[in-house]
């Protein structure tokens, strides 16, 4: 009887703690919301990309690699906050549905299945700006504090809502 108890306590307290760590998923307007975070996608000019917003659908397509050319058929590559990161576990949770675990694996995996090119992989918003304006084709994910912050900033970058 005493182990059914501690069971169901543990249980309990289980449940309580990941329901008050896990993210509220919400989107609002134009842009994707986790909590409080807004998102945008920031890409660079010659991905071609003509999107004024980007559905989260479809930015998951590139981000798992489902969509590996931009439509001028130049690849795609990815520049993604690290999962150790907290804006990363953001990401990888309200975007792509994964943990943070997940995440480091996804990536592990379509890299030896060789269906992308290794992600590259930052711990700050700044430094992932500032490699996705100087390299051809290149998206990332940073939040619309980052983007209003550096708007203009950076002359190579498009900033799109996330819907």
């Amino acid at each position: 009887m005493r182990n059914k108890v501690l069971y169901i306590l543990f249980l309990f307290i289980g449940i309580t703690f990941y329901s008050f760590n896990s993210p509220f998923h919400k989107t609002a307007g134009m842009i994707a919301i986790v909590g409080e975070t807004k998102f945008y996608a920031i890409v660079n000019k010659s991905a071609g990309l003509p999107e004024k917003e980007l559905s989260i659908e479809l930015l998951k397509k590139y981000l798992k690699g489902d969509i590996t050319k931009w439509s001028n058929k130049s690849k795609v590559n990815l520049a993604l906050m690290k999962s150790s990161s907290p804006l990363g576990k953001e990401i990888a949770s309200a975007i792509l549905n994964m943990t943070p675990i997940e995440y480091d694996k996804f990536y592990l995996s379509m890299v030896f299945q060789g269906k992308i090119t290794a992600p590259k992989m930052f711990s700050n918003e700044s430094d992932l700006q500032t490699y996705v304006s100087g390299l051809s084709g290149t998206i990332g994910v940073i939040t619309a504090k980052e983007a209003e912050q550096n708007k203009g900033k950076l002359a190579d970058v498009i900033l799109i809502p996330i819907n």
